[in-house]
Formats: structure tokens, C-alpha cells, sequence
């Protein structure tokens, strides 16, 4: 059994493996229309969401599934301060799959320690949100022909196999990000790059909710160094 956390847990052949079948699914949903028969789907969001929830459910039953849940802690035992370990064993007997959103980063993976049926990050928080990771993936895919981006972080590399989050410019080996924009930059990349959190890049602590801010932070900032780069490459810098 195996539980979906985030793009990582999946490796390359798998990730290619699985938007061959996303798109076959999308080219021909006739052929895929009974392949859930029978199964049941467990849409355990402890926040609202619409899109997100609604793109599982109709997922599902576009597969011949059904689907059972909540869609707000307020509709469900956690209200009475059940924990989310109580609600996944209990739903374990229930139903044969669980998408699971919740505010607080890790949740969804505290879930999967105790579940006996699989888990699937539907968003927790800042952290994780894979689902909507291979979509865009698909997309991109899709319009360009392959996969083409670049998400880049701020790392300190300690050894071989040993490697940490740190702020930008570290002395102790923080691989710099304007180097790995200039490299980028040399090569003649064209795709998407996506930032890491802000905090990231300024050490800042991390604040519930602001993930999204974080993000927009890091988007400017590497925007910032683009730009930089392409006025010093024109003048001949």
C-alpha cells in the first residue's frame, strides 16, 4: 500500500507512467468510465475547499465511484475533538481510498502512519498539495510537449548525502542563488520556475497561512535576479 504525501514520492518512470494514464483517461473517459466500480472514495476536508474537493468527487465518479466524507471540521467528530488518527481508522473501514485537506502541515502523513487503506495529500496548510502538482505537470505537458520548469530552493549542503534548508548566501556552503539563476540563465532555459516559500530565501519563520505570500515573495525575488542577469549578459558584464 502506498500513500501520496507529495511530488517527490513519486520518481521519474512513475511520474511519466502516470500522466500517460491522466492523459489516455482524458483522451478516452468511456474506457476508464467502470474502472472504480464498486470503490469508494473518503473526501475528509477540515477546511473549505471547492475545487480541490469537488475535482476528487467528480474524479471519482467519472471512474464509477462513490464518494462519502465532510467537508469542513465543523461537520465531523473532529468538532468533538476527535483526533485525525481516530477519523482515519474509522474511515479505514468505511471506504477504499481517502483524499484528506487540512490546515495544519503533516496531518495528511500522521494519517497514513495509522490508515489501513491509502492517503492522498489533498493540501496541508503552506506545506504540500502533490494533487495539484501532477495537474499542473499534465498541463504543461500538454501545451509545451514535456515537462519544462525548474523549482528551485535554497539548500545547504553538508555532505553527499546530507543536505538542509537554509537562508540565501550562507557561509557554510548555501549553494547561491544567483548562481543557480545565472546557470539557468546560460543554458538558455524558457520554462516555468517556481520558488521555493520566501522564508527560504530570507530565513524567515514560517507564519500559519502564509504560504502563498511566501511564495509571491520568492517569485519576485527570482524574477528580481532574472532581470539582473539579463541586463549584465546585454551590457556585456
Amino acid at each position: 500500500m502506498r500513500h501520496l504525501m507529495s511530488p517527490l514520492d513519486l520518481s521519474v518512470p512513475e511520474l511519466e507512467k502516470l500522466l500517460d494514464l491522466a492523459s489516455d483517461i482524458e483522451k478516452n473517459p468511456k474506457k476508464y468510465a467502470h474502472t472504480c466500480d464498486d470503490k469508494r472514495l473518503a473526501t475528509l476536508f477540515y477546511e473549505p475547499s471547492t475545487r480541490t474537493r469537488l475535482s476528487f468527487e467528480a474524479a471519482m465518479m467519472n471512474l464509477g465511484g462513490k464518494v462519502l466524507g465532510f467537508s469542513s471540521a465543523d461537520s465531523s467528530s473532529a468538532a468533538k475533538g476527535e483526533t485525525v488518527a481516530d477519523t482515519i481508522r474509522v474511515v479505514s473501514c468505511y471506504a477504499d481510498i481517502c483524499a484528506m485537506r487540512h490546515p495544519k502541515e503533516g496531518a495528511p502523513l500522521v494519517a497514513s502512519m495509522v490508515s489501513n487503506i491509502p492517503v492522498i495529500n489533498a493540501g496541508d496548510g503552506g506545506h504540500q498539495h502533490p494533487t495539484q502538482t501532477l495537474t499542473d505537470l499534465l498541463t504543461i505537458r500538454s501545451l509545451k510537449g514535456r515537462i519544462h520548469f525548474a523549482h528551485v530552493r535554497n539548500l545547504k549542503f553538508n555532505s553527499p548525502t546530507d543536505f538542509e534548508e537554509a537562508a540565501h548566501l550562507s557561509s557554510d556552503g548555501t549553494f547561491d542563488m544567483y548562481e543557480i539563476m545565472k546557470a539557468l540563465y546560460d543554458i538558455g532555459f524558457d520554462g516555468p520556475i517556481r520558488p521555493d516559500h520566501g522564508r527560504m530565501i530570507w530565513g524567515e519563520k514560517a507564519m500559519p497561512g502564509y504560504g502563498l505570500y511566501d511564495r509571491a515573495l520568492g517569485a519576485t525575488y527570482l524574477n528580481g535576479l532574472w532581470e539582473a542577469i539579463d541586463k549584465s549578459h546585454k551590457r556585456g558584464i
